[in-house]
């Protein structure tokens, strides 16, 4: 072992020993209090994207959750972190990044009601982007659907016969039958077929719309066939791929049930300053099939599922049952619209039934479950001292709260599509979602506590329990008024939302447009229920005359512009109260503005505040990909399925691509235009113009690879009245430049790869001129380096060498120039090594982090690991880290100071270790 690395050191020590010194001048990070975030500036579309946070601090979150889109999304994929090391990882899987940008953000939930966001500032309408390096394999071009996404392929459309996927046939029975009339200018002399990788083209019989193999005697086992082709036009065809079994003898039930999967078990301890933490979960995937039916099951358990937050465990089973029903049962993420649900947790359960020419998808369970109270100190009851009222002959009339909970909120989602001939598509749906407020108890754990201070006149300041505090109050001879409903923590809310989708394809599908109208009713309180006829008579008037909106003077005339709607003719909402909750705390209460409907209907109509539609126009043209649309989103939209769609939003968005050079050089250019000026209300509307650009290069593999990205925003906001010392206009131009270079070289028979990428955001007041003196322009600048060294030293040895630096401005009063400089650096180093024939695996992390500017924190985290394969599909691992961490406040030094009398020199601290030990088995 000696002897290997003085080899390996001497081979690498002039190139790297260099690079390393490079790395001394660069690097950063990203902290928000306790945690902190090394944002990814590039990645390969090849490779998954892990996503980490390290803790640097006492406080460890209750749970982590990753939201992630493609640049054509409108609405973000969530998917759970895992905590292992001192880190919450998340993974956006490699089939994702089929566009040119990835945006992510990152929010940690504590275990009382604070959020860690990162980015910090509004994380859904400024996230992390990553540019993309688009391997030589994926092409630019859209698959159809409603859900457009980047790809090289257009969809094949074609209808598997024979053998159905999954299906046990004996060795005599094979016999593969494929029909193309759903496939529009397929070009017949382009499609290949092959079973497992082996070619079998010239054995098929090939006609018009239609093809058929038998592929001969085949051995037992499972087999994979593979179908490509292309069409008339050169694009290729998306190619399909589907599995099927031989059985040994006949069809012994044996046989025919399939299945693997994989199970973990994994225990860590962590030491944070003498605070000890215990951490203990199992995870596993279960796959399984019998004939046409196959199931896949996940799960994972963890000790920090708690009664006090969310759910924390994973449970879930899907049931696929040829290609026509699928069946989801625990917990899922759906994805059927934007508009509707997009990418939300739901634990409960879906169908999907797919035909031909209709689609039925069916959604039913809950959004949050009920949870009765965090755990903590007035975080189930709340004394509210201030309302304490002193009441005749002296007593007092305490008022208790309830807070520190959560309704149970259900969901059902039903959407229902059709096509014809795969080239016109419609669908309409509906969802209904709801808290309940009987889910949450008035009375709860006697253990939960709550505070009583010095103002609650009558009664000793300290800590009570509910049984404890209503002795004191009646000890007081007091009352204690505690409401069975309308509490502090929370108000029960409804949603109820409707729409369609429709899409059409024309010259020969690479022409499209879709269309989706929708409309949201939210109710923000429904303690009371539905209103009443009568209530609903005084809503906007205060007399019971059987008319809404009709006020009258002393003398019983009517005043005014009067609605003189007549209650009878209304119906009752207590009758509807099932489907959605009307009273007056809904939005909107009308559905359209009443009192510019007469002068502008249409624009009224269009303009709904509650409503949300786009209309877009997808091109898609050998060598040139575009789209133009127009989206608008009112400011009373709202989906408990999407809670991440921006609103208050008109949009209009065109972007070309042009592909060169066989897709090695492609062009992107965009323009889009933004507004919140939807209502006529909106007194100083926010208009911004965004020009993009984006250059990418990829010659192919092995050579380097070039990507480039600028973008101009420009951001407006008139106000012709405003004090100096609010001056809340806005007239800036934000220049965001990126561009990433791969460079894979060779040296000494070691293949590496260099990574470099650059990040520049420069904000400029176009009013500074204009602006008083001391004015603060509120914007950051930053600029952003990371380099990146990846290097296969041999077989059993990889290196990772990466630096990370960003120099921030941040607007402060503290600096004569009115901006605070903050320089964030980080250094890492990553070994991986393995031994007697890959058995057992070796893993080295090192990486020091600095944040320096008004405070400086220097952090150096340490990771070690072994992985053994110790008997046929069962490894063991186990890793120890450490953190060494370091605070310091910046302040000014005193140099009439004798060095004794100088402050000590400081140091780092151990702030946290860690050991985890795991077991995996794949069956």
């Amino acid at each position: 072992m000696g002897t290997i690395m003085v080899g390996f050191i001497d081979r690498i020590k002039v190139p790297y020993w260099l690079f390393l010194l490079v790395l001394i001048s660069m690097g950063s990070s990203t902290f928000v209090d306790d945690f902190y975030h090394k944002p990814i500036q590039s990645h390969p579309s090849n490779k998954d994207i892990i996503i980490a946070i390290s803790s640097l601090g006492n406080e460890r979150p209750v749970a982590g959750t990753l939201y992630y889109r493609s640049k054509e999304m409108q609405h973000y994929l969530e998917i759970p972190m895992v905590y292992e090391n001192t880190e919450w990882f998340g993974i956006i899987p490699a089939v994702q990044l089929i566009s040119s940008f990835i945006e992510y953000a990152i929010i940690l939930e504590m275990d009382d009601t604070d959020l860690y966001a990162f980015p910090r500032e509004d994380p859904f309408k400024n996230p992390y982007k990553i540019m993309i390096l688009q391997d030589d394999g994926k092409r630019l071009f859209k698959t159809s659907g409603f859900d457009e996404g980047n790809l090289k392929t257009v969809n094949m459309d074609m209808m598997i016969l024979s053998p159905e996927p999954g299906e046990v046939l004996s060795a005599d029975q094979v016999v593969v039958a494929v029909s193309f009339f759903g496939v529009d200018d397929i070009d017949y002399n382009t499609i290949h077929i092959s079973i497992d990788d082996v070619d079998y083209t010239e054995k098929a019989e090939i006609s018009t719309g239609l093809f058929s193999l038998v592929p001969g005697k085949l051995k037992s086992g499972k087999h994979k066939i593979s179908v490509a082709a292309k069409n008339i036009h050169g694009l290729e065809i998306m190619p399909e791929h589907w599995s099927f079994t031989v059985a040994k003898h006949g069809f012994d039930i044996a046989e025919k049930i399939v299945y693997n999967g994989s199970i973990s078990m994994l225990t860590s301890k962590e030491n944070i300053d003498d605070n000890i933490l215990n951490i203990s979960e199992i995870r596993g995937q279960i796959n399984g099939g019998v004939n046409w039916i196959h199931t896949q099951s996940n799960f994972r358990f963890t000790s920090r599922e708690s009664p006090y937050s969310q759910a924390l465990n994973r449970l879930s089973t899907t049931f696929k049952m040829s290609d026509y029903l699928t069946i989801y049962t625990g917990d899922f993420y759906p994805n059927l619209s934007s508009y509707l649900i997009a990418g939300k947790r739901v634990r409960g359960l879906g169908v999907s039934v797919t035909f031909s020419w209709l689609n039925l998808d069916i959604i039913s369970g809950e959004l949050n479950r009920s949870v009765q109270w965090k755990g903590k100190t007035d975080q189930g009851y709340t004394l509210n001292s201030l309302y304490t009222t002193v009441n005749h002959g002296g007593s007092h009339t305490y008022y208790l709260d309830r807070t520190g909970y959560t309704f149970t909120r259900s969901i059902d989602t039903y959407r229902l599509s059709a096509n014809y001939k795969s080239k016109m598509f419609f669908g309409l749906y509906f969802l209904k979602s709801k808290d309940d407020p009987h889910s949450v108890f008035k009375n709860i754990s006697s253990k939960a506590t709550i505070t009583v201070d010095s103002m609650a006149t009558g009664l000793t300041p300290g800590v009570y329990t509910l049984e404890e505090l209503e002795t004191s109050v009646s000890e007081a001879n007091g009352i204690l008024h505690f409401s069975e409903s309308n509490w502090g923590g929370g108000d029960p809310e409804d949603n109820l939302v409707i729409g369609f989708d429709t899409k059409a394809y024309f010259d020969q599908r690479q022409l499209s447009t879709e269309f989706s109208w929708n409309m949201s009713l939210y109710n923000r309180n429904i303690w009371d229920g539905a209103i009443t006829r009568t209530e609903l008579d005084t809503t906007l008037d205060d007399s019971l005359d059987g008319l809404i909106g009709t006020q009258y003077d002393e003398y019983g005339l009517i005043v005014g512009t009067p609605l003189m709607i007549d209650t009878t003719l209304i119906f009752d909402p207590t009758s509807f109260e099932k489907i959605f909750t009307i009273n007056q705390y809904m939005t909107p209460l009308f559905f359209y503005d009443v009192m510019t409907f007469n002068e502008h209907p249409i624009a009224t109509l269009v303009n709904m505040p509650s409503a949300a539609f786009h209309l877009r126009i997808n091109g898609r043209y050998p060598g040139n990909t575009f789209y133009v649309e127009y989206r608008q989103v009112g400011p009373q939209y709202i989906s408990f399925g999407n809670p991440y769609l921006t609103t208050n939003i008109r949009e209009f968005s065109i972007s070309d691509q042009i592909a060169l050079l066989d897709y090695k050089l492609i062009f992107n250019l965009g323009y889009q235009y933004q507004d919140n000026d939807i209502l006529k209300t909106e007194v100083d509307p926010l208009r911004t113009q965004i020009f993009s650009s984006n250059i990418m290069l990829n010659p192919g593999p092995n050579v380097p690879s070039f990507t480039m990205s600028l973008q101009s925003i420009k951001r407006s906001k008139e106000i012709k009245e405003f004090d100096e010392l609010l001056d809340l206009r806005e007239n800036s131009v934000t220049s965001n430049a990126m561009f990433s270079v791969n460079v894979p070289f060779t040296l000494k028979q070691m293949k590496s790869i260099f990574n470099v990428n650059y990040n520049s955001v420069v904000n400029t007041d176009l009013l500074a001129e204009e602006r008083m003196d001391g004015y603060i322009f509120p914007k950051t600048n930053t600029n952003i380096i990371s380099v990146n060294l990846m290097n296969t030293v041999s077989q059993n040895l990889r290196l990772k060498f990466a630096g990370y630096q960003a120099t921030i401005h941040i607007p402060s009063y503290t600096t004569s120039d009115m901006l605070s400089e903050f320089n964030r650096l980080s250094l890492s180093a990553e070994v991986h090594y393995s031994t007697m024939n890959n058995k057992v695996r070796y893993l080295g992390y090192i990486a020091s982090i600095t944040n320096s500017g008004l405070t400086t924190i220097n952090m150096f985290n340490g990771r070690i690991g072994c992985e053994v394969d110790i008997w046929k599909n069962i490894l063991i691992r186990i890793a120890g880290s450490l953190q060494l961490y370091e605070y310091l406040e910046a302040e000014m030094e005193d140099p009439s100071l004798d060095e004794t009398e100088k402050p000590p020199a400081s140091s780092y601290e151990l702030n946290t270790t860690g050991l985890q030990l795991s077991i995996h088995y794949k069956f």
